[in-house]
């Protein structure tokens, strides 16, 4: 008997019951709930790079859990109207895309924003962590975020992932929000 890693119930496998041996979950539905992509990491910073890229972060940033399906995922991402700062940070780390935002008004400067999401964001906060200020508790909360995720049982389970994403909902509130809380 094998315990299914997502819902914890317990099923055969091998022989003749059609699921190899090494079977983690119990049917196709936990498998999915739980399933868990390597996604790429970033580019090994030297600390001034890193120290770099966290005073953006910390200033022009944003770390952010998102409604993602039913679940949440994490993304981080860096605002500016000057391009080449961000394209040195998709150079710097080798990860994320830069979006243009439509122009709101046409007296405005054409604004730009680098995203990157999930596993590759992960490892870019834990190489720029000891230099965020500003936003060091979202980075922290990120992070554990994601590596709670990477735990089948608590991947499949979506509630707390829509409380975490409130939990930093209110971290990153602004002014009479941020008073209340």
């Amino acid at each position: 008997m094998l315990k299914c890693q997502a819902c914890g119930v317990e099923f055969e496998a091998g022989g003749r019951t059609g699921k190899p041996r090494d079977a983690r979950f119990h049917d196709r539905r936990c498998a999915a709930a739980a399933r868990w992509r390597t996604g790429t990491r970033a580019t090994r910073l030297d600390s001034c790079s890193a120290a770099y890229l966290a005073g953006f972060l910390d200033g022009e940033g944003s770390i952010m859990l998102y409604r993602r399906g039913n679940g949440a995922a994490m993304r981080i991402s860096i605002s500016n109207t000057n391009r080449p700062v961000l394209e040195w940070c998709q150079r710097a780390t080798s990860v994320g895309a830069i979006v243009v935002a439509p122009r709101s008004n046409p007296r405005h400067k054409t604004a730009m924003m680098w995203m990157v999401n999930s596993q590759p964001a992960a490892s870019i906060l834990e190489q720029v962590l000891p230099y965020l200020i500003v936003k060091h508790e979202q980075a922290t909360v990120a992070l554990e975020f994601q590596r709670k995720l990477a735990i089948p049982a608590d991947k499949a389970q979506k509630e707390w992932q829509e409380q975490w994403r409130v939990r930093m909902k209110m971290l990153n509130a602004r002014g009479s929000e941020a008073a209340r809380a």
